[in-house]
């Protein structure tokens, strides 16, 4: 499971949600839902990194 961020416009200004699903298409289509939002409504989306993917990096980066 991957955490997802979706960053939405509304009416009154716009909001960040985090919600864990197994893709993207399930995690859009639960926070339209959730939000009773149409699709437009997403400004951007991003993966939040987990603690091992951040542990991989700064290793990696360590041998720079």
């Amino acid at each position: 499971m991957k955490t997802y961020e979706f960053t939405l416009k509304h009416d009154s200004g716009t909001c960040a949600i985090r919600i864990r699903e197994e893709s993207f298409d399930k995690a859009k289509r639960r926070v339209l839902e959730l939000e009773r939002a149409p699709e437009r409504a997403i400004q951007s989306w991003r993966v939040v990194p987990d603690a091992r993917a951040i542990r991989k990096t700064q290793s990696l980066l360590r041998c720079i």
